[in-house]
């Protein structure tokens, strides 16, 4: 009785998560409720894997925006999930022949992403992870938009900076050495000209926020 009430509750999970999150999916699956739900970051990136996916578009950051990346994402992740955030994994650690370009579909969309092989073990000495979150194809887009109404004689129409922040992702289970969710986001914030670091964190946090709201990992 246990057994089904636990598939029905998966089943609703993943119902609502397709429906109210149509660039993201969660596979409905019991042992989600494992204790051990430390992830681990690997980013996918172009220097290890391009001579391998030449026609690939990877992700694409300036200094400031890798400045970020390297310092602080960790800590930007970790705010948003109550579960042990254990390192960054670094693509020279793997074997790019354990990684394939693969389609994935949502509700409203499909993309492709560059993604383990299924039953790779991305495990090592340095990161017993139960899951990774795999980034690819993250950037910035910096823009304006108008804010009020039209421009007329002496009462121009305001603009407003902004910045958004795109990626997909792939969650993939080291247990299960299978995807087991991915998605497209994205984020928009105001870009502040006075503190554009705290624009930066802001968004990305955005971004981590719809990730683990769609996850095995638990909220703050």
């Amino acid at each position: 009785m246990r057994n089904i009430t636990v598939a029905i509750s998966f089943l609703t999970l993943f119902i609502f998560t397709s429906c109210s999150n149509t660039n993201q999916v969660l596979l409905p699956n019991e042992s989600y409720n494992s204790e051990n739900n430390s992830v681990s970051i690997m980013l996918i990136e172009s220097e290890h894997l391009f001579n391998y996916f030449p026609n690939h578009t990877y992700g694409a950051l300036r200094s400031t925006e890798r400045n970020i990346f390297d310092n602080q994402m960790l800590k930007l992740f970790s705010d948003q999930t109550q579960s042990p955030v254990v390192g960054k994994k670094r693509n020279d650690n793997v074997d790019p022949s354990n990684f394939e370009l693969r389609e994935f579909e949502t509700n409203s969309s499909k993309f492709t992403i560059i993604s383990p092989k299924a039953g790779t073990d991305l495990l090592s000495s340095e990161d017993s992870s139960r899951y990774t979150l795999i980034l690819d194809q993250y950037h910035f887009v910096s823009y304006q938009i108008g804010n009020g109404g039209g421009s007329y004689a002496g009462h121009e129409q305001e603009t407003q900076n902004k910045i958004r922040f795109d990626l997909s992702y792939i969650i993939w289970d080291n247990k299960l050495q299978k995807e087991i969710g991915w998605g497209k986001v994205s984020s928009d914030h105001l870009l502040y000209k006075s503190d554009i670091a705290k624009s930066y964190q802001n968004v990305i946090s955005s971004v981590f926020q719809k990730i683990v709201n769609v996850s095995p990992f638990q909220p703050v």
